[in-house]
């Protein structure tokens, strides 16, 4: 037995049943040994205890480290990549003591587009940046170029700048890397996305199903209806049923979407009727649900009407036109979308209203510009993220002006984070009419609010910031401030392009 196992063995059963073997020992160590044992003046346990300690000591004076002359690292790969000019380094030093997240993103979009490369010394950082803002993984390993992927191999946490197969992420993934890689090849190849599920799907739990049919919602199409079908049909699981439900509800040629475009048939027509004493005919709504086909009541269509000033009657013909895509609608009553706005603005705002929200629900930007303008009422915040920056700056503006009373503030900031938060650019005109709203509300539209969304704001925003003076003095110098710090961002903003520009050139 090794000296070090004996010393454990007899440690383990006691002194009182075990003796220290001092033979066991190299034969160097004997004579002390011995010494530290014919010490009367101590006791067992700490004549067990200097034993011990004379082994450790002994056995690591004049020890070396093992070596593996085998575990040899190769050297980083050379860079095929220049790298980005050192102004446009210092200014990504800044951003990132700024912790300026938008900014970020737009160095990072900026270095790809100039084919530029950061410097080693950035590399960790951005590393750190990535673990800490998922949706910069794809930025940071392109900047990072070859020595970010070979310095990636050396730290699982940095695993996400590696190439992976796609396959092999969904066989051996976690269920959130799955889902980003069925983000991903959905934006590519649609019925490639779908075949990644059915490959699965009989070994997925209810819980990963809802998870992974959550990804088709924002691109849903015909390539995913056969999939959705026989999952409404076949599927266990009632709450990933009724997500499948959902999903064919917003496919035009489902099942479903063709059962409610029968019933607006059977039950809503545009008829022409005689007016001002029969010198004109004017075109009418014609509501008439008695002969709808009872099946659609099964599948979303409430018979009852839960508003106030709404029919039962024009509350259904409602949910089917919202239920119908708009080409439909327009192909069903043969006309155009602006005779169709202007006839059901005039005959009943629910009928609009129903109308825009089909274009929401199926994504028709044509339909939603020409039917908004007839609705002075409602404002509609998925619209915004359906139009073009244009027109969705003079949907915005135009609602938000029209704000009075007590509650305009409460609306006027649910605007701008709508519009931020759907990442869409804000003219210089919006700018100016925001101004006022910012200021009032510092606490809510704070300078992390700007290090997020400063890439959205006009290049002359700070010069429209500082024409703007709040009445409140107490405030005055409080915007002041932020307008300063706003500046510095759209400074930085600026650099950026410049210097990448300049390098391209």
């Amino acid at each position: 037995m090794h000296f070090n196992d004996h010393i454990i063995q007899v440690a383990l059963l006691g002194t009182d049943k075990q003796q220290l073997n001092i033979a066991e020992a190299d034969e160097v160590l004997q004579p002390s040994l011995r010494q530290i044992a014919d010490n009367t003046a101590l006791d067992k346990e700490e004549s067990l205890l200097q034993s011990l300690a004379l082994n450790f000591n002994y056995r690591r004076a004049g020890a070396f480290a093992p070596v593996k002359m085998e575990a040899t690292i190769e050297p980083a790969p050379a860079e095929e990549k220049q790298y980005a000019p050192i102004a446009a380094l210092r200014d990504l030093k800044d951003i990132l003591d700024l912790e300026a997240d938008a900014l970020l993103r737009f160095w990072l979009q900026s270095c790809i587009q100039a084919g530029l490369l950061v410097t080693p010394e950035f590399i960790k950082i951005l590393f750190d940046e990535a673990a800490r803002l998922k949706n910069l993984w794809p930025l940071v390993s392109q900047c990072c170029g070859k020595r970010g992927e070979w310095l990636a191999g050396f730290n699982p946490d940095w695993k996400f700048t590696v190439s992976e197969n796609i396959d092999e992420i969904w066989e051996t993934g976690t269920l959130e890397r799955r889902k980003q890689a069925l983000l991903q090849i959905r934006k590519t190849d649609a019925a490639k996305a779908i075949q990644l599920l059915q490959s699965t799907w009989a070994t997925e739990d209810a819980h990963a199903k809802t998870i992974l049919l959550g990804v088709l919602e924002n691109d849903i199409g015909e390539p995913d209806r056969a999939f959705l079908e026989q999952l409404a049909q076949q599927e266990k699981s009632k709450k990933v049923k009724d997500i499948a439900v959902h999903l064919l509800k917003l496919v035009p040629s489902s099942t479903i979407v063709q059962q409610y475009i029968n019933a607006l048939r059977q039950s809503v027509s545009v008829r022409k009727e005689k007016a001002l004493l029969g010198l004109i005919l004017k075109k009418v709504v014609n509501i008439d649900i008695t002969t709808v086909d009872a099946s659609v009541f099964a599948i979303g269509i409430e018979k009852l009407s839960n508003i106030k000033g709404l029919d039962d009657a024009t509350y259904i013909a409602c949910q089917l036109i919202q239920s119908v895509p708009p080409p439909a609608s327009k192909a069903l009553f043969e006309l155009e979308y602006e005779e169709l706005a202007q006839l059901f603005s005039q005959q009943n705002a629910f009928l609009l209203a129903a109308l825009i929200g089909a274009a929401i629900k199926f994504k028709d930007p044509e339909c939603l510009q020409l039917m908004l303008p007839k609705d002075q009422t409602n404002f509609y915040k998925r619209a915004i993220t359906l139009l073009p920056s244009a027109a969705a700056n003079n949907y915005m503006q135009r609602y938000f002006e029209q704000q009075q009373g007590h509650q305009a503030s409460a609306v006027k900031a649910d605007i701008i984070e709508t519009c931020c938060k759907a990442e869409i650019s804000i003219s210089s005109s919006f700018g100016a009419v925001m101004c006022e709203q910012l200021a009032l509300d510092m606490y809510r539209f704070n300078r992390k609010f700007y290090n997020n969304y400063i890439h959205l704001f006009p290049p002359d925003f700070p010069e429209l910031a500082d024409k703007y003076t709040p009445q409140q003095s107490y405030v005055q110098s409080q915007w002041g401030n932020m307008v300063a710090y706003i500046r510095k961002l759209m400074q930085l903003k600026t650099a950026t392009i410049h210097h990448f520009n300049t390098k391209n050139n």
